[in-house]
């Protein structure tokens, strides 16, 4: 009878090195309005690439890295600007051997953690990188959990079908993102994602089994579908958020105190549960990288209007909390956007020591909606933490103020806006 062991995909959280050629980009946006637009001209790109992708069943090559580890790419130009979209499968120390060159497991990461009662084996990681223009605009790192150790001969093995594995599941997020319009839409195609890269794979009377938390496909779903105009096609303004974390801490954004329109797109982990953790700067191997290098976490939520009569405003919360267990909450952020159906923009922030409550939310938005109509906006707050003393800044922008913008599909005009928000610290 055969030894059937199970094998865990896990991962999920997009990431951006905070490398010269990104921070670059990144500051330069701080300062709203036509820089931030120039920013999110990478939706644009990503949204024609994306569309060639599907319509191209011959754009990707399979090959190896110049260390023997698999991997699967897309090239393409756009405009004069290349895109790249790059999978991999990297072994561990403990699963490398002279066909194959190890990633560094995160910092911090044991090799042996436990799930359900029982200890399991980091066997490898899978990875996915997004640059446009040469710039990594998506980093996601996936662990390969096993719950049996794995030689470097059997892992050699092993790799390639885990990478067919992976691509199809990125194949299924690009097929499915042109069709999304809610939530949890964006949450059902992320699980048939992960369906579509759940395989069998036997080696040496061993039978692998393997599943992939939907997680790992949701961010790529979201990223796509925003790209494409897929969550825009309804309604008559929209806006929408990249969040970036370049603290040391875990952000925990929460649900907005809604003034006009609704959210239509957040990170979430199943049809009901939205995934709230943005963690903090960890020092990450990049895909086809071999050196880590500080990783940011960012997050992507959307919003639209309820019909093209009516507005979107909001106040999003954000906690800023200790990166441990204890998740000791130093600062709260109430992040203010104001979209009129007529008039100018309009943004605002506010940090505490405390926690806003939903009362304060809604009184913030009735004394600051409409008062600062401008494209930039920061606030900083003091914090002691072990006795040293920090200075918090969170910044937020708009790309314009007013007026229709091209969406990034270039199909189409409307009153579609994006705003960068950043969290930082400043001394």
């Amino acid at each position: 009878m055969s030894e059937t062991v199970n094998v865990t995909f896990e991962g999920g959280f997009s990431r951006v090195p905070l490398v010269s050629s990104y921070t670059s980009l990144l500051q330069k946006a701080l300062a709203g309005g036509s820089p931030t637009a120039q920013f999110f001209q990478y939706q644009a790109a990503l949204a024609q690439f994306v569309t060639w992708l599907n319509d191209n069943e011959n754009a990707w090559t399979t090959t190896t890295d110049k260390y023997g580890n698999p991997i699967a790419f897309a090239m393409w130009e756009w405009e004069g600007t290349p895109i790249a979209l790059v999978l991999n499968i990297s072994p561990t120390a403990d699963t490398a051997g002279p066909q194959m060159r190890a990633v560094p497991l995160p910092a911090g990461q044991p090799a042996t953690i436990t799930r359900g009662g029982e200890p399991c084996h980091i066997i490898g990681q899978a990875a996915v990188n997004l640059t446009i223009g040469g710039v990594s605009f998506m980093v996601g790192n996936t662990l390969i959990i096993s719950t049996s150790a794995v030689g470097a001969s059997m892992f050699a093995k092993l790799a390639a079908p885990f990478l067919r594995a992976f691509w199809n599941g990125a194949k299924s997020t690009i097929a499915q993102c042109f069709g999304i319009g809610a939530e949890e839409e964006a949450v059902a195609a992320a699980g048939e994602a992960a369906g579509a890269a759940a395989v069998e794979v036997t080696e040496e009377g061993i039978v692998f089994v393997t599943a992939w938390t939907p997680l790992v496909f949701f961010t790529m779903v979201t990223a796509f579908a925003i790209a494409v105009a897929s969550y825009f096609v309804l309604h008559y303004s929209y806006h929408n958020i990249k969040l970036v974390n370049c603290t040391p801490f875990d952000l925990y954004w929460a649900q907005p105190y809604l003034a006009h329109g609704l959210m239509s797109a957040a990170p979430m982990t199943s049809k009901d549960d939205f995934l709230f953790l943005i963690p903090a700067v960890a020092n990450i191997a990049p895909s086809e990288g071999y050196n880590p290098v500080p990783m940011a976490t960012q997050v992507e939520l959307a919003f639209q209007s309820a019909s093209s009569m009516s507005s979107v405003g909001y106040v999003l919360p954000v906690s800023v909390c200790a990166a441990d267990e204890a998740k000791t909450q130093y600062q709260q952020a109430a992040l203010l956007f104001d979209v009129p159906w007529s008039g100018d923009n309009s943004l605002y922030a506010q940090l505490t020591g405390g926690s806003f409550s939903p009362s304060d939310l809604e009184k913030m938005y009735s004394s600051h909606a409409g008062k600062y109509q401008q494209t930039a906006f920061s606030s900083q707050a003091n914090f002691s933490v072990n006795g040293k003393q920090q200075t918090l800044r969170a910044s937020l922008t708009f790309d314009a103020l007013s007026g229709e913008q091209k969406m990034p599909n270039g199909s189409q005009e409307g009153f579609y806006y994006n705003s960068l928000v950043t969290f930082e610290l400043v001394s």
